[in-house]
């Protein structure tokens, strides 16, 4: 976790001559002290353009002092450095405007490299002395050991940082070359001769300096100094096709400033995403025409490699020019507890739904995941673990009781062994004499359906409730397997409501969902499939008693040894339907996460498995149940 963290700086706007730092860029440095505490190390910084104000390097000793107080600040912590040209750092001169009229945006190669050839360096001139500058604040934290390839020779480029078996490919992109004046919004150009030279960079630096690595770059970050919305029209949609190609730039994220505000966007397209991320500093106060002091940002992304995620901590300055959280950025709830905007790296490479299971020659359905979801998800687990450690509670007191039951009828020394420690000594010899006791197992198997229910219910109740502060409004229940005139129907076996419902509301059904649920093996959804159950749908649409109409269920098949019947339809052959099924229902679309989560997480296993350990100390034979059920009376009536 926590692989790198790039302190991003970006419109610095240095307007003071002398070798002094104006109050606000002291206050960035005690807070940039203050926040390097909670970082181990692999400090990146970079600077997205305007380190001066209005292209006056005149100001370049206080540039330089904030850097030198930056660099003591990082300390060990640091790991490089990059920086890329804004507008401001540009020195205009006559013939920018000239060269602008010779720029056609073309899709030719060879008409690019000679726009290049013939014009880049007069363009270039007007950055001689912000890379002069860059190079000196380069020698401040690299000091004697500064390589010829950290030397920046031009304002845009590839440069690789390699931390440990990680290699981070950062694309230096001058957006500031075609800036002419106050309005350049929309205006502006990259070139196709820059794109194709920083692609060729690229590739070049594949191969790592370390062998032992693989010749790739495990993340790929674009620096610039405008947002891309800045670009022209044609440009702009030229850039992203380069940033967004697996095959060209293959970028992760792009870094800006310029706008003197803070944004997270994203791009993608089927095969790639793009994270956007835009902070500033911006104007000096002293030129701000506001009353009050301008809100000034800078940003911290912290990158965690292994789970594909970046935290994004967003400061500002407020009116007294000092920083603090800021908070209006993180529109959710959870973001504004945490301080941070939590989002992943690469949205290709994240499951962001779940698959929702449908019946056989359909393909899976997906519930898109939301910060509500991951919440859900929480409650869900929690519900799961308390069903299962209560039930395994229940069965030990079925145990006691059907021991306290049977010890006069089997004589054995080992009953009390098994029923109450599991011990499977005698278990063949003991399941033989519990057969004789037939009408005892069958109680407390009802009785333990019966628990099943009303447990599940009370603790998704219960859950839910911590959740919202809601009451939620279920329906928990059983059914078992009836042949009536030839025809197979699945009736009310055991069951326990919400609300003082008391499940009159549950017919006989045929089948529908539940010999889908049986064939597929999986949880199936009513609503995910409508195709298979139009009966209950519309049986559900035609209820007069609002209290009945219910909003979804999920209909699933307990596996355990024996939930199986075998019997001969019409034509002689032989078919396989279930014996019991079990089912929730809601009553309010609020709960259906709940549903698509015990379809996903297969909530009839925890079914299965707490009947499995029932039937592992309880011999129940079907055929002596289905009579002991027809003989209990108008519980199972309807």
């Amino acid at each position: 976790m926590n692989d790198f963290t790039i302190l991003h700086l970006s419109d610095l706007h240095f307007n003071v001559k002398n070798n002094i730092l104006p109050t606000l860029m002291n206050n960035l440095l005690d807070d940039i002290a203050d926040q390097v505490k909670f970082i181990d190390n692999n400090i990146i910084i970079v600077v997205t353009g305007d380190l001066i104000h209005k292209g006056n390097y005149e100001y370049e000793a206080s540039v330089l002092k904030f850097f030198r107080a930056l660099s003591k600040i990082i300390g060990d912590k640091f790991q490089d450095i990059y920086i890329v040209p804004g507008n401001h750092d540009k020195e205009r001169n006559a013939i920018d405007k000239m060269i602008l009229e010779k720029y056609v945006f073309t899709e030719n190669d060879s008409i690019a490299r000679k726009f290049k050839a013939k014009y880049w360096q007069y363009i270039s001139y007007a950055f001689n002395r912000h890379l002069k500058l860059v190079e000196k604040i380069y020698k401040i934290f690299y000091k004697k050991n500064l390589t010829k390839h950290m030397i920046i020779k031009e304002t845009y480029g590839v440069n690789v940082t390699e931390i440990g078996n990680i290699r981070i490919a950062f694309i230096r992109l001058n957006t500031a070359w075609a800036c002419v004046g106050d309005k350049d919004e929309r205006k502006l150009k990259i070139g196709l001769f820059q794109l194709m030279d920083i692609y060729e960079q690229y590739e070049s630096k594949k191969i790592p300096s370390n062998k032992e690595l693989k010749n790739e770059y495990t993340i790929t970050i674009t620096l610039a100094h405008h947002p891309l919305n800045w670009l022209d029209g044609r440009e702009e949609t030229r850039v992203q096709s380069y940033l967004l190609s697996n095959a060209l730039l293959n970028t992760d994220i792009y870094i800006s400033g310029h706008i003197h505000d803070r944004d997270v966007i994203n791009f993608h397209n089927t095969t790639h995403s793009l994270n956007t991320l835009v902070s500033g500093i911006g104007w000096p106060d002293s030129e701000n025409l506001s009353s009050s002091a301008y809100e000034h940002t800078y940003s911290w992304y912290t990158f965690n490699l292994d789970v594909n995620s970046i935290d994004v901590y967003v400061r500002k300055s407020d009116k007294a020019g000092t920083f603090e959280t800021d908070t209006s950025i993180y529109t959710r709830p959870l973001f504004k507890e945490e301080e941070k905007i939590a989002m992943p790296i690469n949205e290709n490479k994240t499951q962001a739904f779940i698959e929702i299971s449908t019946i056989k020659g359909r393909t899976t359905k997906v519930a898109y995941m939301t910060t509500k979801s991951l919440i859900w998800m929480k409650s869900y687990m929690n519900i799961a673990i308390k069903i299962k450690a209560k039930l395994k509670m229940e069965l030990e007191k079925i145990r006691k009781q059907a021991y306290e039951e049977l010890a006069g009828d089997i004589n054995s020394e080992n009953l009390m062994d098994f029923l109450l420690g599991g011990d499977s000594t005698a278990r063949d010899e003991l399941r033989m004499s519990m057969e004789q006791n037939d009408d005892v197992i069958n109680k407390e198997f009802d009785a333990f359906l019966g628990v099943i229910c009303r447990d599940i219910l009370k603790i998704i109740e219960d859950e839910l409730y911590l959740l919202d502060r809601k009451k939620h409004d279920l329906r928990v229940h059983f059914r078992k397997l009836y042949f009536e005139e030839n025809k197979s129907v699945y009736k009310k076996l055991s069951v326990d409501c919400s609300n003082g419902r008391n499940g009159t509301g549950m017919r006989p059904i045929n089948g529908e969902l539940i010999m889908a649920a049986f064939e597929t093996a999986t949880p199936l959804i009513a609503s995910v499939n409508k195709s298979i159950c139009r009966e209950s749908i519309n049986d559900n649409n035609k209820k007069t008693d609002k209290n009945q109409i219910w909003s979804d269920f999920i209909t699933m098949i307990p596996q355990f040894t024996g939930n199986e019947v075998k019997y001969r339809d019409d034509k002689n052959n032989w078919k396989s339907i279930p014996w019991i099924t079990f089912g929730v229902t809601i009553y309010s679309c609020i709960d259906k996460s709940l549903l698509y989560l015990m379809d996903y997480y297969r909530f009839d296993k925890l079914v299965t498995e707490s009947i499995d350990e029932f039937l592992w100390f309880f011999p129940v034979a079907r055929e002596s149940f289905d009579k002991y059920v027809k003989t209990t009376g108008e519980k199972y009536e309807w």
